[in-house]
């Protein structure tokens, strides 16, 4: 008997060299299922001991709504034996083409349709553990005793600005609510008599012009706190350097006469957003709704949203006394910014008349200016890890011409930093003898580490609520817009990005939902290409096969990535570099991850083996498969999905005409936000790829996919058709040798005839452009020959 032992075999397995006789091979099947039911046993009892204990808590919780008649989560528990992931990834509309075209309309809607619901929590919560802490020394009530004295209320105690009900008054709904900048002005002028601290924000009311901003955005608050000292930058040749900047806007407003709320969440949360996806100084923002006398107030970070619960601003003077004071003197990493990065003007050393906003970040003591953005897309969702990726040097280096990456991220507060990850690793391949220097060169070069601290503590999402937990249980407020998003075809978004998951929806479960964040920055010495802004064949297939032989490293060590994209493989020289280790584990663990949708393997998608051995189905006592874990064949999967999306998504830049199917079959692997009832990424995997639904110089490329889509599919079947479970070790590495071996001919083939790449959206931007210019023409033509 030979027994298999290591991270990619799992459990022990015991097999016989040869069968003997009829009688020995029934005696044999005999022992094989009792050994498979006492391992699967075994197993389930290991999963449900995990489960019991790690949610202990929760059916504590359970226990006690049941038995005083409040209802339990409706959440349908998971199944005995099955990991399922904490969030299961849909496709998120931030990411989409249309959100991306500058459409406000749209970008709304998209942005509450990833949201669905934000915590409502009530107004005196919010005041003790959101809002910026009173100054000291201020006084309430000696306040609204010297504004009453100075007839600034009326007998009856409500504003005298408000005499009127906003929802009787005449006016327009702009001139109603200007006397709101009286109130607050009138409650700043009496609390400076009780603080030396000085005022941070003014109040500003300009609902016809939209304030200045470095991204595209229309949208005009009806009011905003503005800061007396600027944040904002202003280039040599800009248009108007005396607007009002988004930049400098700490609290946006949004009024509305009547005591409705419907319009108002769509335009405070897009303000939100807004701030948050453009100004990387922003560590979280505030607003405020007004419908009639009702005042709530708004908050967001990259762990959450929450809006507050109403109050009579008109009668309640002391609740409204109260907010003013506390934001018209706070600090301003209170209200949100970030004090380790300013924003500077930067002069190009090519044109010293252009100057461009960039910004200087502090790390570890050293002061680093930055000269481009690399990459910001992760910072369009509201809630996440808000990734940016920056161009930079340091300042002690300008002369010296290095430049570096600069990684701005917020992980979970339970994930180790990516450089933390990467040690491990190392540690665990020079533990299995392989060679660390071989093996660095598959990944990304730390030079430089370090969680972010604001006034010396950790920035971390639960400082915003100054050591509060959240309510338990939370209510919450439905945000999903009233009409759906657009349904029309989409391709991938600007920057030839595919689609991003979220969560799906909220789980009634109080603070035990937040997924609170913590705030680090990487500094790497490569500063590489991703796989999505590759424009020849020949370096995808290059870096796609060096990146085979890197994964190879990590899963020989016990580790698999399950985060693989086109966005964390990089081009750098002539290798391919992994990076966004962050969800990176060794295989025995038990952390779950969502990954990324259009690059996910099919049964982490599904959460279950896919091609187990039907011998499982034949054991009718036996309910359960083997529990599901990640693998390394998952992270090839992932890898195989770059291939097929680089193919898919782009034509050759000679011919510049994507054959009549392309789009079509784009959209049957990739259906992003327009997936169809019923659809199956799998059936990809299972279906033979077709050359003549892609570009005729693409043919040999697809054929080689199509063979180590064969391969993967092989090496499932061969995996898990063990009656004993999943074993991964020999399959994995002939599939991820075949994996390398099929690129590298289409590699030579390239470096010989390259194939340029073009994006199948910017054909369709040209087409449309050309369409209009043609348009436009014959309207001119038509218009004289008529004169």
């Amino acid at each position: 008997m030979h027994e298999y032992q290591g991270p990619l075999g799992g459990v022990s397995r015991v097999k016989p060299t040869h069968r003997t006789s009829t009688t020995s091979s029934r005696y044999y099947q005999i022992l094989v299922y009792l050994c498979l039911i006492l391992e699967i046993h075994n197993g389930v009892a290991h999963q449900a001991s995990r489960v019991r204990s790690g949610s202990r808590s929760l059916q504590l919780e359970r226990q006690h709504r049941s038995r005083h008649g409040k209802p339990t989560d409706a959440t349908t528990p998971p199944q005995r034996g099955v990991c399922h992931p904490d969030t299961v990834p849909r496709p998120r509309h931030t990411s989409a083409q249309l959100y991306r075209t500058g459409d406000l309309t749209y970008g709304r809607q998209a942005v509450l349709r990833d949201l669905q619901h934000i915590g409502r929590v009530p107004f005196s919560y919010f005041q003790k553990a959101l809002l910026p802490p009173l100054p000291s020394g201020v006084d309430i009530k000696h306040i609204k005793s010297s504004l009453a004295r100075s007839k600034k209320l009326t007998r009856s105690g409500r504003w005298a600005t408000f005499s009127v009900d906003p929802s009787v008054a005449t006016e327009k709904e702009e001139d109603v609510f200007k006397g709101l900048r009286d109130v607050f002005n009138d409650i700043v002028y009496v609390a400076r008599t009780f603080t030396d601290r000085p005022t941070t924000l003014e109040l500003v009311n300009n609902p016809s012009v939209a304030p200045q901003s470095t991204r595209p955005n229309s949208s005009r608050p009806d009011a905003y706190l503005l800061m007396v000292e600027k944040k904002s930058v202003s280039p040599r040749l800009s248009e108007d350097p005396e607007k009002d900047c988004w930049d400098d806007i700490a609290v946006s407003f949004e009024f509305k006469k009547a005591a409705s709320e419907s319009a108002q969440k769509d335009k405070i949360i897009w303000n939100l957003h807004h701030v948050m996806r453009t100004d990387p100084c922003r560590r979280a923002t505030f607003g405020i709704t007004i419908e009639n006398r009702n005042i709530r107030m708004w908050f967001t970070c990259r762990s959450m949203t929450l809006v507050s619960e109403p109050f009579d601003f008109v009668r309640n003077v002391e609740d409204t006394i109260h907010l003013f004071c506390c934001l018209a003197f706070a600090k301003d990493h209170d209200l949100g910014w970030d004090t380790t990065m300013k924003r500077v003007l930067y002069k190009e050393t090519t044109d010293p008349y252009k100057e461009t906003i960039q910004y200087e970040i502090t790390i570890n003591g050293t002061i680093y200016q930055t000269v481009e953005t690399i990459s910001d897309f992760g910072a369009e969702a509201m809630r996440g890890r808000g990734t940016r990726v920056f161009k930079a040097f340091a300042l002690l280096d300008r002369a010296k011409g290095k430049y570096v990456a600069i990684k701005d991220a917020w992980r979970d507060s339970d994930r180790k930093r990516e450089d933390q990850i990467l040690r491990e690793i190392m540690d665990d391949i020079e533990r299995m003898g392989g060679d660390i220097a071989a093996a660095k060169q598959h990944f990304l070069t730390v030079l430089n580490q370090d969680d972010v601290r604001i006034e010396g503590i950790m920035d971390d999402t639960r400082q915003f609520l100054r050591g509060k937990d959240l309510p338990d249980p939370m209510s919450w407020y439905n945000v999903s817009p009233d009409k759906e998003p657009s349904s029309l075809t989409h391709t991938s978004s600007t920057g030839n990005m595919p689609l991003f998951p979220v969560r799906t929806a909220i789980r009634r479960l109080g603070f035990q939902n937040v997924q609170h964040k913590q705030h680090f920055r990487l500094v790497f010495e490569e500063i590489g290409e991703p796989i999505f802004t590759l424009q020849s064949l020949g370096d995808v297939s290059g870096t796609l096969g060096y990146t085979v032989k890197g994964l190879r490293y990590m899963h020989m060590a016990g580790w698999v990535h399950r985060d693989i994209s086109s966005a964390n493989v990089l081009r750098f020289e002539d290798r391919g570099l992994i990076m966004d280790l962050e969800y990176a584990k060794r295989m025995d663990s038990d952390q779950t991850h969502e990954g990324t949708a259009d690059f996910m393997a099919c049964e982490v998608e599904a959460q279950a083996y896919l091609f187990l051995d039907q011998v499982l189905a034949s054991l009718s006592d036996i309910k359960t498969a083997p529990p599901f874990r990640a693998n390394p064949l998952h992270d090839l999967e992932s890898l195989w999905w770059v291939l097929m999306w680089v193919l898919h998504y782009h034509v050759d830049s000679e011919t510049r005409e994507p054959p009549p199917k392309q789009e079509a079959t784009y959209q049957l692997h990739f259906p992003g936000l327009n997936i169809p009832e019923g659809h199956s990424r799998s059936r990809s995997l299972q279906t033979v790829l077709s050359p003549d639904a892609l570009p005729e110089s693409f043919r040999f490329a697809v054929l080689q996919t199509d063979a180590i889509r064969w391969n993967l599919r092989k090496a499932y079947r061969v995996a898990e058709e063990e009656p004993f479970g999943p074993n991964y070790l020999d399959p994995y590495l002939t599939c991820s040798h075949q994996f390398a071996q099929l690129l590298e001919p289409l590699y030579r083939q390239l470096k010989d005839v390259d194939i340029h790449l073009v994006p199948l959206c910017t054909l369709k931007e040209q087409k449309a452009k050309q369409d209009a210019e043609r348009r436009n023409a014959e309207m001119r033509s038509t218009k004289r020959r008529k004169t």
